[in-house]
């Protein structure tokens, strides 16, 4: 039987947790960024309110003897604000991923509307092709290893140096600028995407004092991924993409990765030869991104 004093007091944990958080909230985006005893404050009480939920989650659960689910989907936004629909997740038992998948789509899609796929391997793809979907999207994932990759002598052509809270506009401007609709980011995406690695970091290449370009870049140790790479359509030609790209493999380089990875659509030729010229000279295999329209 759930015990609701147990439950109540949980519940009064969490509400004063989120107080603090809408406290924090008031405070204006930069001052927090760069108060880093808020900010560690603010992802204290996101951590603990989290908490919360899980553990109210867990005692009624354990108390009603529900077992654990054995399908499960998980679906969003593409991005923040975008109306496009993504599936990010999908686990169900033996044949009945596309009954689980039908089923989500109806419940979760409204006539005319879309959803896309995260990045699936072959096999993924030979199931959403099964299930209704079309191909969208065709990326390919390249790697190189710590002695082929060529790392640029000698000055940049331009500046760059490390990001810092306030250019975060410049780079969603660049980002705008360079990739079309589908494959912008938001400012939540390049905060999600900097913290993907143990060791993470975003430079940007400086023209007039503003921002002209940018690279986020991380590594695990062995492993390193270049995450986003980004030049301004005006200052394209003048070897800034090679020159970001060169930066974060050096510290890459300096912090003991062997093995430098980077994905970027089929069709991006100009990225290819960046990547190609750098020394990711060997193509893991392909990925997709499939779509489906409720019609």
């Amino acid at each position: 039987m759930v015990k609701l004093d147990k439950i109540e007091g949980i519940l009064r944990n969490l509400d004063g947790y989120l107080a603090n958080l809408r406290a924090l909230a008031q405070l204006p985006k930069a001052e927090l960024l760069n108060d880093m005893a808020r900010l560690g404050g603010a992802k204290y009480y996101l951590q603990v309110a989290v908490e919360c939920c899980v553990d109210a989650a867990n005692h009624i659960i354990a108390r009603q003897n529900w077992r654990a689910p054995t399908s499960l989907a998980i679906m969003g936004r593409w991005r923040g604000g975008s109306r496009l629909h993504c599936l990010w997740f999908i686990s169900a038992g033996p044949g009945t991923s596309r009954e689980l998948l039908a089923g989500a789509m109806e419940e979760y899609l409204r006539e005319g509307e879309e959803m896309v796929t995260r990045m699936v391997d072959e096999a993924g793809a030979a199931f959403f092709e099964g299930s209704g979907f079309s191909p969208f999207q065709e990326i390919v994932l390249l790697e190189g290893d710590g002695p082929s990759m060529r790392i640029p002598a000698g000055p940049p052509p331009v500046r760059i140096r490390r990001f810092k809270a306030d250019d975060l506009e410049g780079v969603l401007s660049v980002d705008a600028a360079a990739f079309d609709r589908f494959w912008r980011v938001d400012s939540w995406s390049v905060r999600c995407i900097s913290r993907y690695c143990l060791y993470n970091r975003c430079v940007v290449a400086e023209e007039d004092g503003g921002v002209g370009g940018y690279s986020i870049a991380g590594t695990n140790g062995y492993g390193g991924f270049i995450q986003r790479l980004a030049v301004h359509p005006r200052f394209q030609g003048r070897g800034w993409g090679g020159a970001l790209l060169g930066n974060q493999l050096a510290w890459m380089r300096s912090l003991g990765t062997r093995v430098y990875m980077v994905n970027t659509q089929r069709d991006n030729l100009a990225a290819r030869a960046t990547y190609l010229k750098a020394g990711f000279n060997r193509q893991a295999g392909p990925r997709y991104i499939y779509r489906y329209v409720r019609g």
